[in-house]
């Protein structure tokens, strides 16, 4: 798609739009980075997952709460540098929150088997 297509569609604005409903930062960023597809296959397969969201979110929203963006602690572990105290809060609540998200998951299994 060409520029002018995408200013006439003010697809910077659907983005922004989308990425307002996004519960976290790294949601957010993916929604902000997200580009229109041409290959029928892929499009058909994330209008599927989309479909999937909206039926699980219209049953209960997903527990996002307590999973924060971690890239730059888990640089730091990378290089050998210790965590502060409230570093290791995030990941301590990152991981709880992630375990939240996979049962939340789980449980919903027959409704979401894309997701």
């Amino acid at each position: 798609m060409d520029t002018e297509s995408f200013k006439v569609l003010e697809y910077e604005k659907i983005k922004t739009r989308l990425a307002s409903y996004a519960a976290t930062a790294y949601g957010k960023e993916r929604c902000s980075s997200i580009m229109p597809s041409s290959v029928y296959d892929h499009v058909e397969q994330l209008h599927r997952e989309t479909e999937e969201a909206v039926r699980v979110a219209q049953i209960q929203p997903p527990p996002f709460d307590g999973i924060h963006h971690l890239q730059e602690i888990l640089k730091k572990v990378g290089r050998g540098i210790l965590l502060e105290l409230d570093e290791l809060r995030l990941v301590k609540s990152t991981i709880g929150g992630m375990r939240d998200v996979k049962y939340f998951f789980r449980d919903l299994s027959a409704v979401a088997e894309l997701l």
